[in-house]
């Protein structure tokens, strides 16, 4: 039997709203081996994003809140572990639905992409971090020499693939995609998902 990556027992999450109170996640299951690629599928509101939100630890901060149930991540009560920081990128990474709310429209996308690289491998000079960040933009089909762009400079389809590069920067054990081919035609929407 392959080991457990991913267990997700009994989740319950529920956001405070000022109209009332919305039980998005009622006891949900699911486990997922190393290797193996799960999706889900569900409509509008199903809980979804929710599910990889609360992985991340990411559920906003006042109004969204695990009330039940456990996360272990190769192990980690992800619940109720202190600090994620570590974990996300490294260990974890997620590619967020909407690129221009999970970009920084001050920065470049090199230097964002750069920023995480950074982040977790801090040993790297200057040099290997931007080999790297090329390394990246041509993974996902942009041209390095862009990397000194800002996000508006880019399509929406463009800006979803930085977002993807942020994501796969760091190699993570654990790829959460939330609606990651939205933005793009259908050509790489099926590089994506391969």
């Amino acid at each position: 039997m392959a080991e457990k990556l991913l267990e997700i027992k009994n989740l319950h999450v529920l956001y405070k709203t000022d109209e009332d109170d919305v039980y998005a996640l009622n006891g949900v299951d699911l486990d997922l081996e190393k290797g193996e690629t799960l999706g889900l599928v569900g409509e509008t509101g199903a809980g979804k994003s929710t599910i990889a939100l609360s992985i991340m630890k990411l559920l906003p901060d006042r109004t969204g809140f695990i009330t039940e149930g456990e996360i272990r991540f190769d192990g980690k009560d992800l619940v109720h572990i202190k600090e994620m920081r570590s974990m996300r990128g490294n260990d974890i990474s997620m590619i967020f639905a909407d690129p221009m709310s999970a970009l920084n429209p001050l920065h470049t996308v090199g230097n964002q992409i750069a920023e995480v690289i950074e982040l977790h491998h801090s040993g790297l000079s200057h040099d290997e971090i931007e080999k790297k960040v090329d390394e990246m933009m041509e993974l996902v089909g942009i041209p390095a020499e862009r990397k000194s762009e800002y996000p508006h400079q880019f399509s929406g389809g463009m800006r979803q693939r930085i977002v993807i590069a942020m994501a796969l920067s760091c190699n993570p054990r654990l790829l959460l995609a939330d609606e990651p081919t939205t933005a793009l035609d259908v050509t790489i929407q099926a590089q994506v998902l391969k």
